[in-house]
């Protein structure tokens, strides 16, 4: 019976919260995670904002580009 509680554990270790991932860290080191895990979301969110705006502001230069030289 012990060998399978061994096969769970894992399995079950994997469905904990991040925050209970975490509980063993000290309190600086889940600071520096999570703020590095939101730096992270912020920067891909900002990326993905700039991307779109870029895009539509090169192709509302080329639309002018193209009409003025009719």
């Amino acid at each position: 019976m012990s060998s399978a509680r061994r096969t769970e554990r894992p399995a079950a270790r994997l469905r904990l919260r991040p925050a209970a991932r975490l509980a063993g860290l000290s309190l600086r080191t889940r600071l520096v995670v999570i703020l590095v895990a939101l730096l992270a979301l912020v920067s891909v969110a900002i990326g993905g904002i700039t991307t779109v705006a870029l895009r539509q502001f090169m192709i509302d230069r080329v639309d002018e580009a193209r009409w003025a030289r009719r």
